[in-house]
């Protein structure tokens, strides 16, 4: 039997599938945050506060960060990477006090150049997410803000798809809504309105 459903129905219907896979992805940049900071604290005894805040942000810009150390040092195990690229994060985005055990124990290891290296990738990954935003229309005021908003760069793709349905349809508070759910991080529904439109100009 065939089924017909207005364009209305049809909008709904992919609204709710954004949704969904907003809260899959925001779920898996938290998990992965979480992992990283029970490795930390297993491997070193090391207790990162800020990522529980910052869950989602840091899930988003960790995976490069250790992807590009992985690469760059493969000899190095998976504890000393989730170390220096925490430490790289620490020291781009934030001015927090627990970096000092962590540097300490990088300094330990004979680690300092590697340091080095992981703080010069996040700083030109900072950069890149800084102007980016701003042509999204986004306004970084801070480099912690980027760390906030981190997770709406991979979730793009999603809003793209919906824009065939026309940005007038979209429920964008419900949407806001959600992640604010996910991550717990209040994003406007006027930011993504205002993205959403910026990357239809641009596309």
């Amino acid at each position: 039997m065939k089924i017909t459903i207005t364009e209305e129905q049809y909008n709904l219907i992919l609204e709710a599938a954004f949704i969904d896979k907003v809260k899959e992805k925001l779920e898996q940049f938290k998990s992965l945050t979480e992992k990283i900071i029970s490795d930390l604290k297993q491997s070193y005894n090391f207790h990162i506060k800020f990522g529980l805040t910052y869950g989602a942000g840091i899930g988003a810009v960790i995976g490069p960060i250790t992807n590009f150390l992985h690469g760059r040092y493969p000899e190095i195990d998976s504890h000393q990477i989730n170390m220096l690229a925490v430490a790289a994060i620490m020291i781009v985005f934030f001015e927090n006090k627990e970096i000092e055990k962590i540097e300490k124990k990088i300094s330990e290891e004979n680690l300092e150049n590697e340091l080095a290296e992981a703080v010069n990738f996040t700083s030109f990954f900072s950069r890149k997410f800084s102007k980016f935003f701003n042509v999204l229309g986004a306004s970084i005021q801070r480099a912690s803000d980027i760390v906030s908003y981190a997770f709406l760069l991979p979730l793009l793709t999603e809003m793209y798809k919906l824009m065939s349905g026309g940005l007038d349809s979209l429920d964008f508070d419900l949407i806001s809504k959600s992640i604010l759910y996910a991550t717990g991080i209040m994003v406007s529904s006027n930011l993504l309105k205002r993205m959403m439109d910026n990357m239809r100009i641009k596309g």
